[in-house]
């Protein structure tokens, strides 16, 4: 393709959610609203805890919040709606 000055198509695999959350950062954001431990969102999730702390990590980021607040403020998602 190249020869012909085509561009290869990138197989890289799926784009980013970039600064929104993805699906599955949304479920972890629910349940660490509701106060459940990483332990916890692993058993309902059927996710490792490891996982799960780089998902928490993630959506924690993403939010500039803290656990705490997340908790605090009961599920008020700062504005990240879908």
């Amino acid at each position: 393709m190249r020869d012909l000055g085509r561009q290869t198509p990138n197989l890289r695999g799926r784009t980013g959610y970039g600064d929104r959350l993805s699906p599955r950062e949304e479920q972890i954001r629910d349940l660490l609203a509701t106060g459940a431990t990483n332990k916890d969102i692993a058993a309902v999730l059927f996710l490792s805890t490891r996982t799960v702390e780089n998902h928490v990590a993630r959506v924690l980021t993403k939010l500039r919040t803290t656990r705490a607040d997340l908790v605090r403020t009961d599920g008020q998602h700062g504005g990240q709606h879908g």
